[in-house]
């Protein structure tokens, strides 16, 4: 059960038991790292500020440089096998690499606009969210790209898909969209929006039996003050209708709830066990489907 999560100044942890702890690694840089995917337990690679990208083929023990790719900072990555990897950044960069990430072909995206977001579910189609309501798909692994109507023009930060057919589309100001015909078309399931709350979604995972988690931030006016609390939303059908809660995040040894917290990002181990984690180095796991959470 391993897994990674990356961050600033080059951060990468380590989990080879589900989450349960942590351990830092070696990157080799100090830029932020944005993404990271892996293909099988040995081959994955991490894209990040300043045009970053290091690629592994023994299970993150080490991570190699790669050349920069065309003199754009990458956003998000998807690694589909050992030597296949597909990579978004801004002003609607695409790129694709064959060769385990020594060399980068840039592809037409169909949009200019930045993207923040990559699922492929299979080796033919993928589905990249973006600014503005930007949604891009692909039918052929990522050598092409097209602009899809979303239906909103909130910036969307992640997207998850169960199948080659069914995703779910996360962002600013509370979006939430989701499609049942591989990003084609689009349905707004977002929550009516509640005065002096501020919801920004960030992170979106489906487990293999098709629950849904969705994480992010929640800015809401107490008083004269804004505090940053952690909403997570739970599907049990494939992403049909959503459930929404507030989840309590401490420091270890605390029993001080933190008042400017956020997750980033969240992802299943198995069916049942999740983890999120955020800023300021925060781990939450759930073993439940994300009913419950720990710190």
């Amino acid at each position: 059960m391993n897994g990674f999560a990356v961050g600033e100044n080059g951060l990468i942890l380590h989990t080879s038991d589900g989450g349960g702890t942590w351990k830092p690694q070696q990157s080799g840089t100090v830029y932020s790292l944005k993404s990271v995917s892996f293909s099988d337990p040995n081959n994955g690679t991490i894209v990040g500020e300043s045009n970053t990208i290091l690629n592994t083929t023994d299970g993150g023990v080490t991570w190699i440089p790669k050349p920069p790719a065309f003199f754009t900072s990458p956003t998000a990555v998807h690694q589909m096998d050992a030597m296949t990897s597909v990579a978004l950044g801004f002003s609607g960069v695409a790129l694709r690499s064959t060769d385990g990430g020594t060399n980068w072909e840039r592809k037409t995206s169909g949009v200019i606009l930045p993207l923040y977001g990559i699922n492929l579910p299979d080796d033919s189609h993928g589905i990249a969210v973006g600014t503005v309501g930007t949604v891009v798909t692909s039918s052929d692994g990522g050598n092409s790209w097209v602009s899809r109507p979303s239906g909103i023009m909130e910036n969307l930060h992640a997207i998850a898909s169960f199948n080659s057919d069914t995703a779910i589309g996360v962002g600013e100001n509370g979006s939430l969209i989701r499609t049942e015909d591989g990003g084609v078309t689009w349905t707004d399931l977002s929550f009516p929006a509640v005065e002096g709350d501020n919801y920004s979604y960030l992170g979106v995972a489906f487990s293999p039996g098709g629950t849904g988690l969705i994480v992010g931030r929640l800015g809401r006016n107490v008083g004269q003050k804004t505090v940053h609390l952690s909403p997570v939303l739970r599907s049990s059908d494939r992403g049909t209708t959503w459930t929404r809660s507030l989840i309590s995040i401490r420091r270890a040894g605390s029993e001080d709830t933190l008042l400017h917290s956020r997750l980033h990002s969240v992802a299943f181990v198995d069916s049942n066990t999740a983890v999120a984690v955020g800023e300021g180095g925060i781990v939450m796991r759930s073993t439940n489907s994300g009913m419950s959470w720990d710190s």
